[in-house]
């Protein structure tokens, strides 16, 4: 009999998933900058806790007014279930103290340099 011995794979894929680099671009902002710093901070945890592959974004309208978050996706090339995994976490922040804020906030996940 044979004993087959394989090299694991682990390593090499906790290597390169550890080179995506998630980046966050704010623009068109109304509100103060304590919101957005807040905003920013909280959104882009979320980023980078869901699943993500080099290439992948997402661009939406994020509108609070008087502590209610409203969201919509103005473009994205996430699969479905990714997509709704990550509006419906964003919908678990605590917006509760912001009078009224507006942006478009891009999300990107690219390999590193």
């Amino acid at each position: 009999m044979t004993k087959k011995i394989g090299k694991s794979n682990l390593e090499e894929v906790k290597k390169q998933l550890s080179t995506l680099q998630n980046t966050t671009q704010v623009s068109n902002i109304s509100g103060n900058q304590t919101d957005l710093d807040y905003i920013q901070n909280q959104f882009s945890k979320v980023w980078g806790e869901i699943e993500t592959n080099d290439g992948d974004f997402i661009r939406i309208k994020v509108d609070i007014y008087a502590g209610i978050l409203n969201v919509i996706v103005i473009s994205t090339n996430l699969d479905t279930i990714r997509l709704n995994q990550f509006l419906s976490k964003l919908k678990v922040i605590d917006t509760s103290n912001i009078k009224n804020f507006s942006a478009t906030i891009d999300f990107k996940s690219k390999l590193k340099d």
